[in-house]
């Protein structure tokens, strides 16, 4: 009661209020003023009492759908991981296509939704390692594949997804990513 008085502001009552509210009522030597002040208390502690059970009264259906949410699996967070693929190349090569399809449970930090990204690089000759920051968006299966396409000449990479910490995979420990 005192939340509902406290949400809405009233101004004070006048000075003459009381001399307003009781003029109404019947003269019944003063009897009348009691009688009309206890229905008015007993009114407002009988409101007081079904505004304060409300909240606990529910359905039953209602107190079922909230008892199977409360036990429902807890929101995964995405993590982050970097996983590092390493080209070899006999030559330093221009221009060369770059195209990284990825699971749908994964994306590259900074690209959401995209499952395939394509760009030109350029490879030196020897290692080239690429850092590719990942967004694990909930525990899943699937892996990395990088196709290289180096005028007309092709070459396709394949790499585990790091696992979902607390996620078990098939081997029940988790994998180093390949290069």
């Amino acid at each position: 009661m005192t939340e509902l008085a406290e949400r809405y502001e009233t101004e004070p009552p006048g000075a003459d209020f009381e001399t307003r509210v009781f003029s109404h009522l019947p003269a019944t030597g003063g009897r009348g003023v009691h009688v009309a002040w206890g229905t008015a208390v007993a009114a407002a502690l009988v409101l007081g009492l079904f505004l304060g059970q409300a909240n606990r009264w529910e359905h039953p259906e209602q107190a079922a759908n909230e008892s199977a949410l409360a036990v429902s699996e807890p929101v995964l967070a995405p993590v982050e991981r970097t996983v590092r693929l390493a080209f070899t190349a006999g030559e330093a090569l221009d221009d060369v296509t770059l195209t990284l399809s990825l699971p749908p449970h994964v994306e590259l930090t900074g690209l959401p939704g995209q499952h395939q990204v394509r760009w030109q690089v350029s490879l030196e000759q020897g290692d080239n390692v690429l850092a590719l920051p990942l967004r694990i968006l909930f525990p899943g299966a699937g892996e990395l594949v990088a196709e290289l396409d180096a005028e007309g000449r092709q070459k396709v990479f394949r790499a585990p997804i790091p696992a979902y910490p607390g996620a078990d995979n098939a081997l029940g420990k988790e994998k180093e990513p390949a290069t």
